[in-house]
């Protein structure tokens, strides 16, 4: 309820509290309170006497006008009246009386009446504005509900263009299984046929493993002999040349290329005046004039610092990780170490303890594995060489090989860990050359080739 209507009925109602005090109140010459009103009757009073007490309304008690009504009667000269008059006079006040105190009771009801109007307007209006708000709330869920169910309609739409290409690849699926199905009839079919096969295969694996186990049990004799000896093997349907050299009977020297000009293995050959090396071969890659790439020592010198580059601005073989450092030390104590591990085992401080060393990559052998970077159906195939270490200490050998033929890396790294070598070193390939000369007969070419640093295997 507003403030206007507040004060509206504190108004009605107080002007229904007066009239209630007005309408209670004794009217003169003994009238009585309440609707029924009487006039008590004088006791037969003269004509004077009659005028005199002749009871007027009074206008406090009944309406403007009853009021005026009466005032207008008493302008006529009462003493004029007869005695019927004056009885007629009297009733009509009675009844003037009456009618004033029934006025007064419907204009109280009429208040009551205004009030419960203003009342009821207010709580109709209170109860109008609730249904608002509540219509406003539907209307909203309405709307809502009529966006959701929009937003199905377009999903649905969307997944009922999408059924066909959902059928057609449950019908390609459904073809590719019947081709399985039929290929595995076929292959049921030909079951005897591939058995028979692997037969075969396991008969000429077979043959070739006993093959190899000859010749690597007729290797492993000359080792133990601890004689140098110069083997032709077929592995992985490539010919490799192979060199034994037992440590304890052989001394091995890194030869730098000092005249910063390319050169075949014939200068170090024509150079040994008294004892000629039985091994010759190239010593890892070099640069345009000749100079090795990577680390160097030759008896104690540092010729070349060790070669720490990695990562993508240094490309080609030598780079490929992890590369490696083939050393001698001055106990003539031979080995194979990835670059960071032998710089670690021999720091600068410890360099002094190398008689010979130098630096190729990639390693193509570590602690007894393959280099995981080689793949094994890789056909990038060139003529290559390497060098590694097997046996323990004291009955240590090293062995070089060459492929006769183009071969991978890993064709060259798995005939490595065949012979029981547990590290090794890839030199190079396409220029690697191999001189030996045992027991008066001589293999290889010692004016072919244009290569850098070179290592020579002399008898002690």
């Amino acid at each position: 309820m507003n403030t206007q209507k507040k004060i509206t009925v504190v108004l009605l109602y107080s002007t229904f509290l007066i009239s209630l005090i007005a309408n209670s109140q004794v009217s003169p010459q003994g009238t009585t309170q309440g609707q029924n009103k009487t006039i008590t009757q004088p006791s037969q009073p003269s004509q004077k006497d009659s005028i005199s007490t002749t009871v007027a309304p009074q206008k406090g008690n009944i309406p403007d006008s009853v009021q005026r009504l009466i005032e207008k009667s008493s302008t006529n000269s009462l003493e004029q009246l007869s005695k019927s008059d004056l009885e007629t006079q009297q009733k009509l006040q009675a009844i003037f009386d009456k009618m004033g105190g029934e006025f007064y009771y419907y204009d109280s009801i009429l208040s009551l009446i205004e009030i419960k109007q203003f009342y009821l307007e207010d709580s109709l209006s209170s109860q109008l504005d609730k249904l608002l708000e509540k219509q406003e709330v539907l209307k909203n869920k309405i709307d809502t509900t009529i966006l959701s169910f929009a937003t199905q309609e377009i999903d649905l739409e969307k997944k009922r263009k999408g059924l066909p290409a959902i059928h057609t690849l449950l019908e390609n699926q459904f073809n590719e299984l019947s081709e399985l199905k039929t290929k595995f009839n076929e292959g049921e079919r030909s079951e005897k046929a591939i058995e028979e096969e692997l037969k075969q295969l396991n008969g000429r694996a077979k043959k070739s493993e006993n093959k190899h186990k000859a010749e690597f049990e007729s290797i492993q004799k000359y080792v133990n002999t601890k004689q140098p000896a110069l083997f032709q093997l077929r592995h992985r349907n490539i010919n490799f040349r192979i060199l034994v050299t037992p440590v304890n009977t052989s001394l091995i020297k890194v030869d730098p290329d000092l005249t910063k000009s390319r050169r075949s293995l014939k200068p170090v050959w024509d150079a040994a005046k008294r004892t000629k090396p039985y091994g010759l071969f190239n010593a890892g890659m070099f640069n345009e004039d000749g100079s090795a790439v990577g680390f160097q020592i030759v008896e104690g010198k540092i010729i070349n610092p060790i070669n720490l580059n990695k990562g993508s601005n240094f490309t080609g073989n030598f780079y490929m990780q992890p590369n490696g450092i083939f050393y001698v030390d001055k106990k003539d104590n031979v080995g194979v170490l990835a670059t960071d591990e032998f710089n670690k085992t021999y720091s600068p401080d410890k360099f002094k303890n190398i008689n010979y060393a130098t630096q190729s990559g990639p390693m193509l052998v570590i602690k007894g594995k393959i280099n995981a970077k080689f793949g094994l159906n890789s056909t990038n195939r060139y003529i290559r060489n390497g060098i590694g270490v097997a046996g323990k200490p004291g009955s240590q050998v090293v062995v070089s090989i060459i492929s006769s033929t183009p071969c991978t890396f890993y064709d060259l790294a798995s005939l490595y860990k065949w012979l029981g070598c547990e590290s090794a070193l890839y030199l190079d390939g396409a220029v690697s050359v191999m001189f030996t000369d045992l027991n008066g007969k001589k293999t290889g070419d010692l004016t072919s080739g244009s290569i850098g640093p070179i290592i020579a295997i002399y008898k002690k």
